[in-house]
């Protein structure tokens, strides 16, 4: 009898791999905020720079200043971060989904499991990952429950994001859970 690799012993390089991938996605992410923030003082000093001149100009240029600078930085404040953080969450829960699915299907190629994730019903690859891991790891999922709870609402975040256009309405019937 082929004694079963425990699933620690199958994760350890895929988790080592998974932490570099997440600190590359943390140098990013600080990164672009970074950026973000920088802009935001640039746009500043732009607009200072543009008030000052603007009682040389007609009340036309004013106006059509006024109105780029006001574009730029609502675009600055608002739309970029805003689409940055949707498209970085939409990327760090594809992340987990594809390691938890790549964890699974090497577990099973491992272990030569009778059946594989991919052979599970589920709403999302993220529950089906978590009955494989239940069903042929024995992994308690009671014990990772705050954690587990998060990714869920962090995956229902995602599907809103993706579903529409990057953007959540107060009215959706779980709203409140994911504003918590």
């Amino acid at each position: 009898m082929v004694k079963k690799n425990s699933l620690k012993e199958n994760s350890d390089f895929l988790f080592f791999g998974l932490l570099i991938v997440l600190d590359e996605y943390r140098q990013y992410q600080t990164f672009i905020e970074d950026f973000l923030k920088k802009e935001i003082e640039v746009m500043r000093e732009s607009y200072l720079s543009h008030i000052s001149q603007l009682h040389m100009l007609d009340i036309n240029s004013q106006s059509k200043i006024l109105e780029q600078q006001s574009q730029k930085y609502t675009e600055i404040i608002t739309t970029f971060p805003h689409n940055f953080r949707a498209s970085f969450l939409i990327q760090i829960i594809s992340l987990i989904e594809s390691n938890l699915t790549e964890l699974c299907e090497h577990y099973e190629l491992t272990n030569k499991t009778k059946y594989s994730i991919h052979d599970l019903k589920g709403n999302s690859d993220i529950d089906k990952a978590k009955m494989y891991l239940t069903k042929s790891c024995e992994v308690d999922f009671n014990k990772l429950n705050p954690e587990w709870q998060f990714i869920t609402m962090a995956r229902k975040l995602r599907n809103k994001l993706v579903h529409n256009n990057g953007l959540l309405n107060k009215s959706e019937k779980d709203w409140n859970a994911i504003e918590k």
